[in-house]
């Protein structure tokens, strides 16, 4: 418990949150704290993965890199998506690499 007031301390200061944000900030707290790694999960150094609280949970770290958003599209690509889904996909690939 001492950990999560520390880092709600930490990133709220003196600022006024919303009911929505507020309970945003607690759930990335809560995800950072539950992937802390615990211990390794092979012998082999190159191996980077790690067991942590959050594999007991849902089998996998709570924490992982952002996705882009899909509200991000535009107009132009749900048309596209619409009417060509291979180009489509392959647009949004080749933006996302």
């Amino acid at each position: 418990m001492s950990s999560m007031k520390y880092h709600i301390k930490e990133m709220i200061g003196n600022t006024v949150f919303t009911f929505k944000e507020l309970g945003t900030l607690l759930t990335q707290v809560q995800a950072c704290l539950n992937s802390c790694p615990l211990a390794a999960l092979s012998n082999d150094t190159n191996d980077l993965t790690y067991l942590s609280p959050g594999n007991f949970l849902i089998g996998a770290p709570l924490t992982s890199f952002p996705q882009p958003s899909l509200f991000e599209l535009s107009v132009i690509y749900v048309a596209a998506l619409v009417t060509d889904p291979t180009t489509f996909l392959e647009e949004v690939i080749h933006r996302l690499s």
